[in-house]
């Protein structure tokens, strides 16, 4: 995770459209806080969806099953059968603009 700006909840609560603009737009991220401790953190859509895809093949790769998958589709990927997941996002992306 990016450097997240640190805000209390009241002050994230006035601020949550402009909050929701910058971390979908901008890519920031911000830790909400209340009484002093974590409570909630905004970040992008775009973002969340890395970071999920990041914990599920952390997930694989803690499994012995896994890493023989991941093996085998880090084998088919350098043989140009298989696209990666990272490499389709961006050329969507390209295709919105």
């Amino acid at each position: 995770m990016a450097k997240a700006s640190v805000l209390g909840v009241r002050e994230a609560r006035a601020r949550f459209s402009e909050l929701l603009e910058s971390a979908q737009f901008r890519g920031q991220e911000f830790l909400i806080e209340r009484a002093g401790k974590p409570f909630a953190v905004i970040v992008g859509a775009e973002r969340y969806a890395e970071m999920q895809s990041e914990l599920a093949t952390l997930q694989e790769e803690r499994s012995g099953d896994g890493r023989k998958r991941l093996q085998r589709a880090l084998m088919e990927i350098d043989a140009g059968r298989i696209t990666p997941h990272d490499e389709i996002f961006q050329r969507l992306a390209t295709k919105k603009k």
